[in-house]
C-alpha cells in the first residue's frame, strides 16, 4: 500500500483537478446557481491541474515557501467550493427535511472553520492550531462522507440515506482523493 500511495502522490492534484473538471464541466450548460458552481469548479480545477504539473515537474527545486503556499491553497480552496456548493444547496429550493438542514448546516460550519483554520494553522507555528485544523479536517471528511451517504433533498429511503446504487462513484473517488491529499499535508 505505501508504494501504491507513493506512486499517486506527485500526480494526486492532477487526478484531483481532472476529476473535479471532468464531474463538474456540463454544470456550465446549466442556468443560475448550477453554472456558478461550473464556473467555480472550472477555475479551481484548472488551479489544481496547474499545481500538480508544476510541482511535478519542478519537484525539488520548488521552493519552500512556494510549496508551502501551494499546499496551503489546495487544501483550503476544496472546503471553500463545499462551502459553497452548501450554500447552493441550501438556497435553491431543495425540499429539506429537518435532518436534512441540520445536517446542511453543519457541514456549511464545519468545511468554513475547516478551511479557516488550515490556513491559521500553516502560518502560525502554534501547536494547539495545528491539532485544531486536524480536527476540523477529520470532521470536513466526515461531512464529505455524509455528503456521499445523504440524500438531502430526499431518497427512496424515508429516513433519507441512499442506498448503494445511488451513491455517486466519481464523487466518492473524488472525496477520497481530497481525504488522501489531506491526510498527506499533515505528515509534513
Amino acid at each position: 500500500m505505501k508504494k501504491v500511495s507513493d506512486l499517486i502522490k506527485p500526480f494526486a492534484s492532477v487526478i484531483f483537478g481532472a476529476l473535479l473538471l471532468f464531474y463538474y464541466l456540463n454544470y456550465l450548460q446549466g442556468q443560475g446557481q448550477q453554472l456558478a458552481l461550473g464556473i467555480v469548479a472550472l477555475i479551481m480545477s484548472i488551479y489544481y491541474i496547474a499545481v500538480g504539473i508544476i510541482a511535478s515537474i519542478m519537484g525539488d527545486k520548488l521552493q519552500a515557501n512556494a510549496r508551502k503556499v501551494f499546499d496551503v491553497i489546495s487544501m483550503s480552496l476544496f472546503p471553500l467550493f463545499m462551502f459553497i456548493n452548501f450554500i447552493l444547496m441550501a438556497t435553491s429550493g431543495f425540499n429539506f427535511g429537518p435532518t436534512g438542514w441540520i445536517l446542511i448546516i453543519l457541514s456549511m460550519n464545519g468545511s468554513l472553520l475547516f478551511s479557516a483554520l488550515y490556513v491559521v494553522a500553516a502560518f502560525a507555528n502554534v501547536p494547539v492550531l495545528k491539532r485544531l485544523s486536524q480536527l476540523f479536517g477529520a470532521i470536513f471528511v466526515l461531512v464529505l462522507l455524509v455528503n456521499v451517504l445523504y440524500a438531502y433533498a430526499g431518497s427512496n429511503n424515508p429516513a433519507g440515506w441512499v442506498y448503494l446504487g445511488e451513491i455517486d462513484v466519481i464523487l466518492v473517488v473524488i472525496y477520497s482523493l481530497f481525504s488522501f491529499m489531506l491526510f498527506n499535508s499533515y505528515k509534513e
